[in-house]
């Protein structure tokens, strides 16, 4: 696969029952399919490209016996995962991270995350979209996954404003400002609204996987005392939270809702900076993209799995109905998370997305 954009560089890190179904009850508005992404230590492969600049291989940290990972999909990205410095609007600076797959001369294609997830989530998907000619990157949002803010941030710095901010300035530099096709999953679905709504120049085509698009704000959350906060972000944390949500996501659970994939979506979590971006992503209310949904003006493929237990699949004929231009497809015998329950379908929809486009997203 090609290598990220000069000045980038290589990333390598990484209750009780009753709890754990409140606070599944508090999240599911929030795009709990993303708690299934993945992340693992690997070994690093050579690199060396005219594009690729200072490059700088950071130390893989030891996990724990309990949280080893397996799945070679998962190792595959970590290998390849990268980060890139971006300049953000409040004056800061942040490292969004990503894994880039398939052919640098195809349409760009940015597939953005779920609630609390990481880049990893595409881990089967992503390599599809390589294999079939496009130019994927699959990209952690800052605070999440493996990105992250590299100053004292302000209140709201995680926030989605800042979120939307970080991903517009990764597009102009690491994309060099070429139209793209925008993919979002869960929540990631209610950025990539946001994020087209603001920025229209930028995106040619929507896709939205199981998207969030009809609720707004991070609930009861945005209104709890700070330590209040930290404790609820605490439970998001916790094995069995993890474990029921990962149950939740699929139409067939005994094949993927396994130990494994339950250790791929928390991972991320172990890293310093993930329980201070998420109480501040928590408290500065989220993202708000109902009002914007009919404000998206290129077409758009909404994909959703006729299984979900996440979100009703009744949105996505709610989002064909409120968008002007948009398209939907059913996938049968699937949950909350096509991606990673059938990537080839999935895969097969994006790509014929894609060549249908009257504009063209490689020019």
């Amino acid at each position: 696969p090609p290598p990220p954009a000069a000045h980038a560089t290589v990333l390598g890190t990484a209750a009780s029952g009753a709890m754990a179904r409140r606070a599944i009850a508090l999240t599911l508005g929030l795009g709990l399919g993303g708690l299934c992404a993945g992340f693992a230590p690997a070994a690093r492969r050579g690199l060396s490209s005219t594009r690729l600049g200072a490059v700088q291989q950071l130390p893989v940290p030891t996990m724990g016996e309990e949280d080893e990972v397996f799945e070679t999909a998962a190792l595959d990205m970590l290998d390849d995962l990268y980060c890139r410095d971006v300049d953000l609007e409040d004056g800061g600076q942040g490292q969004v991270t990503f894994v880039r797959r398939g052919d640098p001369k195809g349409a760009k294609v940015m597939m953005l995350h779920g609630f609390d997830s990481s880049c990893l989530e595409f881990r089967r998907l992503l390599p599809r979209l390589g294999k079939a000619g496009l130019d994927a990157y699959a990209v952690d949002m800052l605070g999440w996954g493996f990105s992250k803010r590299e100053d004292d941030f302000p209140t709201g710095g995680y926030g989605a404003a800042a979120k939307c901010d970080a991903l517009y300035a990764f597009w102009r530099e690491e994309l060099q400002g070429e139209p793209m096709v925008l993919c979002g999953a869960s929540l990631g679905g209610a950025a990539a609204i946001e994020f087209a709504a603001a920025y229209p120049h930028a995106v040619a085509g929507l896709v939205l996987i199981d998207a969030q698009g009809f609720i707004d704000g991070t609930g009861p959350g945005q209104f709890l005392p700070k330590p209040l906060a930290r404790l609820g972000v605490k439970v998001l944390q916790s094995r069995p939270l993890r474990r029921m949500a990962n149950d939740m996501s699929y139409a067939d659970p005994e094949t993927y809702a396994t130990e494994d994939a339950m250790r791929i979506g928390r991972l991320h979590t172990l890293r310093p900076e993930w329980e201070g971006a998420n109480v501040d992503f928590m408290l500065s209310g989220g993202f708000a993209p109902t009002a914007k949904v009919a404000r998206v003006a290129c077409p758009a493929q909404v994909l959703w799995g006729r299984q979900d237990r996440i979100l009703d699949p009744a949105t996505a004929e709610q989002f064909v109905a409120s968008m002007p231009d948009a398209r939907l497809h059913w996938v049968e015998n699937c949950g909350h998370v096509p991606h990673l329950e059938q990537p080839d379908e999935a895969c097969k929809v994006i790509k014929d997305f894609v060549d249908g486009l009257e504009y063209d997203v490689r020019k």
